[in-house]
């Protein structure tokens, strides 16, 4: 708000809130009707400016200006039936008004109408002076926009630049527009005479960076980050844009100073230390890792993506009881997630967890992820709390939709033979062997104690099966 606008208005609406307050009665002029409605719609304090409308409108109805303000209310409160009656009356009061033709076009806009409410737009445009055409130029952009019209909506916030190079949602909005249309290049030769007459812009130089590592220009990117940095050493953003472009050159011990420069900037980022954390996996510094994961946990524990990085860690680690809580708290942030069930169901059988492991993967089946791996899973768990033919069962399910896969045949075999089953259990093993001659391995890695027995080897070896 300018300080005009402050002299102008302090006394007004210090009046009527104590009005409020205190039942009192006190004149208002149309115009200062106007000034607070406006202050209060700006503000987005929408219930006070309800009750000055209230007020104004019944001390001033035929006012076409605070009629203009009510209606853009009505807009705003998606009451849009009442608001096109108020419009069409207020174009009968006075044609010539361009506030009406916004507000027509606001309320088409609302109602998907873009096409029509650009026509109003630029109708708009033709009646107001030039200063304010910046305005009119942002709603046409935005209309533009929601047509997907990227390079006419692109072209009216290039004219919004012009008036205002100090907006910084402009720059934003014009690197979307080139972005969703995949124009990286253009948007690059934008980006950099932007900055020939504007060369301390560090939005545009950070965007400049993002353009480049989208193209894969890592040094040109790191470039621009650098410039944006030394114009504001406190632009979180272009640390963060640095350390990822750091990454893409595997210069993590670099990527990680810069993470933390961003994690400490203003409120801490989780983001950031997760990416930390990343980068410490890299350089194989394991600690250093789960402390950067943990910390990016702890501010914000219902963040799946540092849970899932710590149990991937542990799991190269072969620490899997230490994984237990982890997998608990994703599944207490998302249990109809199949990919999470399918991870605590993993956790669980490597703690040898095997009911648990069960539920778990008869849940991934049930919610139809019908993958192979989840049915080996969930045979492999049976078989080792001893359910056999509940294995079998499976497997046999499984063909139905995998046939002729040889570890459906492996563990079928292994099965039977456990059953006493041998006329299956050989018919099975002799399917995958032909199928697979030396997942025999995997065979054994299974089965060590069908092979150990006598009768089962020597039935092997007299059809010439195993040695």
């Amino acid at each position: 708000m300018d300080l005009h606008f402050e002299d102008s208005t302090f006394n007004s609406l210090h009046r009527f809130e104590k009005m409020l307050k205190t039942d009192s009665i006190f004149f208002f002029d149309s115009l200062e009707f106007e000034e607070i409605i406006a202050y209060y719609i700006d503000h987005g304090k929408i219930f006070l400016a309800k009750k000055a409308l209230d007020l104004a409108v019944s001390q001033y109805p035929k006012s076409v200006d605070i009629n203009v303000l009510r209606c853009e209310v009505l807009i705003a409160e998606n009451k849009l039936n009442e608001a096109e009656m108020l419009l069409d009356d207020l174009f009968i009061m006075d044609p010539d008004n361009e506030e009406i033709y916004i507000q027509k076009a606001r309320l088409l806009s609302k109602q998907n109408d873009h096409e029509m409410a650009i026509d109003y737009l630029l109708v708009a445009l033709d009646m107001i002076d030039s200063e304010y055409h910046i305005d009119i130029f942002f709603m046409l952009g935005s209309e533009y926009l929601l047509l997907e019209q990227h390079s006419v909506a692109r072209n009216y916030f290039e004219k919004c630049l012009v008036l205002d190079p100090t907006d910084t949602q402009l720059i934003h909005n014009i690197i979307y527009c080139f972005d969703m249309d995949k124009a990286h290049v253009e948007a690059i030769a934008f980006l950099e005479a932007f900055i020939d007459s504007h060369p301390y812009h560090e939005i545009a130089w950070h965007q400049l960076g993002k353009e480049h590592f989208k193209l894969g220009r890592y040094f040109e990117a790191l470039d621009a980050f650098d410039y944006a940095i030394l114009i504001d050493e406190k632009f979180t953003g272009a640390y963060v844009e640095k350390a990822k472009t750091l990454e893409k050159l595997q210069q993590f011990s670099q990527a990680v100073q810069c993470y933390k420069i961003a994690a400490t900037m203003e409120d801490p980022m989780s983001f950031a230390y997760l990416r930390m954390g990343y980068c410490y996996a890299k350089l194989s510094d394991v600690a250093q890792s789960l402390e950067s994961y943990q910390k990016a946990l702890n501010l914000d524990p219902n963040r799946e993506e540092p849970l899932i990085a710590i149990i991937e860690l542990l799991t190269k680690q072969q620490r899997y009881h230490e994984i237990i809580p982890y997998a608990q708290q994703l599944m207490s942030i998302d249990d109809t997630n199949v990919k999470y069930i399918k991870l605590y169901g993993d956790v669980n059988m490597k703690n040898a967890f095997f009911d648990k492991a069960v539920d778990c993967y008869k849940k991934c089946i049930i919610m139809g992820d019908n993958k192979l791996d989840v049915f080996l899973r969930l045979a492999d768990a049976l078989y080792y709390i001893g359910d056999y033919q509940k294995a079998i069962d499976v497997l046999h399910d499984a063909e139905l939709l995998f046939s002729q896969h040889y570890k459906i045949a492996i563990r079928l075999s292994g099965l039977y033979f456990l059953k006493e089953d041998f006329e299956q259990g050989l018919r099975f093993f002799k399917y995958f062997h032909h199928l697979k001659p030396n997942s025999v391995r995997l065979f054994r890695r299974l089965f060590p104690a069908v092979l150990n027995k006598k009768d089962i080897r020597s039935l092997l070896s007299n059809h010439q099966l195993i040695e």
